[in-house]
């Protein structure tokens, strides 16, 4: 059981409930007169109420205190989960930030796809902490758009504007109009950071259709090209500034659909072109080396083994479709909860 001072108290008043409790039972057998007796059954009929109550309140403040340790065992579980393998996302994130330092400042454009199934969620939010060690000033930028929304200019931009404290037109607008806002965000952006800061903004959208064909070549040719064209200036007045745009597609989305030309690889970086970043399935090898590392089920009081181990690898592979990154989450969340729940 969780040690808990709360607990623990209530435990020693409880203990000393029954030490009284037992006494009166020893002075009603030496009562010699009806009144002490009646007194004394009195007392123990007080005394029967509030052991009741106090070992309700025991009872409570243990399953508080598991429930408690179950709660913070399954949020370090949760943020060790994506070192089971996003290395590939992880080593371009590094290069990026590495390249920044030695250039006095940064951008990258880059593209997680699929991610709804392929764990886009947990890789984000890893991407979010290693950045976040990175300096003192880190911004995120998250606009989330639902499977509903269409994924338009004018909606990315407003909800950067909300961001940023820029109000865009009340009235519908012309494309002059979009321009002209569109100019005060980077404007803003580029007044709002200071010496070392890392601005991530993370676009979310399942519109697969738009995103290719429309969305993107606005977006580079109107928006990110021209923000990265005025990073050396930004540097000079407050160097190691760093710009990431993520673009998480929930949805597949074919790279033949895109424009070649909008497009790098690491080989040829380029920071104004998108660069994909490569989502994959966990292989059951990885899963095995997680459960090692960060169940702590080889704990003495649990004793899991290394051939118990990978056999649970096993099964948790298989029974997450050969490895989706958020099946395997959730299959090894309720796994190694079961295992707690019975030791």
């Amino acid at each position: 059981m969780p040690s808990n001072p709360r607990c623990q108290i209530l435990k020693d008043s409880l203990t000393q409930l029954w030490e009284d409790y037992a006494a009166a039972y020893g002075q009603l057998g030496q009562a010699l007169d009806a009144v002490t007796r009646q007194r004394i059954k009195r007392q123990i009929e007080d005394l029967d109420i509030e052991i009741a109550e106090l070992d309700e309140k025991i009872r409570l403040c243990e399953l508080g205190a598991v429930q408690a340790t179950a709660q913070q065992r399954r949020k370090h579980l949760e943020s060790a989960i994506p070192k089971i393998n996003f290395t590939e996302v992880f080593e371009t994130l590094a290069q990026i930030t590495e390249r920044a330092q030695a250039e006095q400042g940064g951008a990258a454009l880059l593209m997680l796809q699929n991610a709804h199934a392929m764990g886009g969620e947990l890789c984000m939010g890893r991407v979010k902490r290693l950045l976040s060690e990175e300096t003192s000033d880190f911004r995120h930028y998250e606009i989330g758009l639902t499977s509903g929304d269409r994924l338009d200019p004018w909606t990315v931009m407003r909800r950067l504007g909300g961001y940023l404290g820029c109000a865009p037109p009340e009235a519908e607008a012309s494309p002059l109009q979009l321009q002209d806002y569109v100019q005060s965000l980077r404007s803003t952006l580029e007044g709002s950071v200071q010496c070392g800061s890392i601005v991530l903004l993370e676009i979310r959208t399942w519109d697969h259709h738009t995103l290719p064909t429309v969305f993107l070549p606005w977006f580079v040719r109107d928006f990110w090209t021209p923000l990265v064209q005025r990073l050396p200036d930004i540097a000079r007045k407050n160097p190691l500034v760093t710009v990431i745009c993520i673009i998480v597609a929930h949805t597949p989305v074919p790279m033949a659909d895109f424009d070649p030309a909008l497009q790098c690889c690491d080989d040829t970086f380029d920071p104004t072109k998108l660069l994909p970043l490569p989502l994959r399935c966990w292989e059951q090898v990885e899963i095995y080396d997680w459960l090692l590392r960060y169940s702590g089920l080889s704990a003495p009081e649990i004793g899991v083994e290394a051939a118990q181990f990978a056999a649970m690898a096993e099964r948790i592979y298989l029974a997450a479709g050969n490895g989706q990154p958020m099946s395997v989450r959730q299959a090894l969340l309720d796994a190694i909860e079961e295992y707690y729940n019975v030791h």
